[in-house]
């Protein structure tokens, strides 16, 4: 790492790369992707909504400015 870091030309920094890549791709390393099934948004309660029962799936974007 310490030589694709320093690397001045860019045959240096391709070959650099390429043995990093061979190395990780040898380990089977693995990135998890975790997921939630809800959405969660902050909000002040100044924004105006329409029902809960979406039909289409949550819609923040139909929120609207409620009037002071």
């Amino acid at each position: 790492i310490k030589g694709l870091v320093a690397a001045q030309q860019k045959e240096d920094y391709v070959a650099y790369v390429k043995a990093l890549d061979r190395v990780l791709l040898s380990e089977n390393y693995m990135i998890f992707q975790w997921y939630s099934p809800y959405d969660r948004i902050a909000y002040k309660d100044k924004f105006g909504q329409p029902p809960a029962d979406y039909k289409i799936g949550f819609q923040p974007y139909l929120w609207w400015l409620k009037e002071e």
